[in-house]
């Protein structure tokens, strides 16, 4: 409560922009390169997601149980709270799409 009390408070939606940012943890099986391309280009082909500042896809850290990935992007005020639901199932599909294969006989 310390810092309510003692400190300036901003009010986000009081802003045209918001910054959706989700945390993916992946587990070290997991193609973590090829997820996060898919998600970049989700980020670079949905029209909501504002080119400035551009988003990224990070690696945020590295745990026993895996890779967790960053990623942030601005968008509109008022698409944030879709952008941040399109963006949860892009992952998901990402996570469990299946890979391909280099060649018919493998």
């Amino acid at each position: 409560n310390g810092q309510v009390w003692g400190q300036a408070l901003t009010n986000n939606s009081a802003y045209g922009t918001r910054r959706v940012t989700l945390r993916f943890p992946l587990a070290y099986e997991k193609d973590v390169p090829a997820v996060a391309a898919r998600l970049r280009e989700f980020l670079e082909n949905d029209p909501r997601v504002q080119k400035s500042p551009p988003p990224s896809v990070s690696t945020a850290s590295l745990t026993d149980a895996g890779v967790e990935l960053l990623v942030e992007a601005w968008a509109g005020s008022s698409d944030a709270g879709a952008l941040r639901t399109d963006l949860m199932q892009a992952a998901m599909s990402a996570l469990y799409a299946p890979k391909a294969r280099k060649n018919a006989a493998e």
